[in-house]
């Protein structure tokens, strides 16, 4: 099995980068409650989204969707850059579909769902990739995000 390179790794060979934009187009939130699991881990919430055809900047990608996970992390995890993905990464599994999460801190997260409490239309997030040569390599980490959210009034 490769070795997914973590951030810092990433971080260290200086590489180019490329931002694929995130059209939101549908938003899942669930919910997974086991007495079984650990205390402290009892509760799972799942927030998926779901964006149809993103655009990459350069146009090197040409994916047909893409799956978002929303993991809540710390706010010191994301500030200090702790832990081998802290902003979140991208995997290339499935190549046509591939999935990314992307940390955000519970009090980001909590804004996010206040302003899209009404309607989803307008939420688009962008991520930087890293351009990696090694296309063995299924996983890599997020360099930036950008989440914005647009709404008529």
């Amino acid at each position: 099995m490769r070795h997914h390179p973590s951030l810092q790794e990433v971080l260290e060979t200086k590489p180019l980068d490329e931002w694929l934009e995130l059209p939101i187009s549908s938003l899942s939130f669930k919910d997974f409650a086991d007495s079984e699991n650990s205390l402290g881990s009892i509760s799972s919430p799942d927030l998926s989204l779901s964006c149809d055809r993103p655009k990459s900047e350069y146009g090197t990608y040409n994916f047909e969707s893409v799956s978002v996970a929303i993991v809540q992390s710390s706010e010191k995890a994301i500030q200090q850059l702790q832990g081998k993905h802290p902003l979140g990464g991208i995997n290339y599994y499935n190549e046509q579909h591939p999935g990314v999460w992307i940390c955000l801190s519970k009090k980001t997260l909590k804004q996010i769902l206040i302003l899209i409490s009404g309607s989803i239309k307008g939420l688009k997030f962008r991520v930087a990739i890293p351009k990696w040569d090694d296309k063995e390599i299924k996983c890599l980490p997020l360099l930036r995000y950008q989440f914005f959210y647009d709404k008529e009034i």
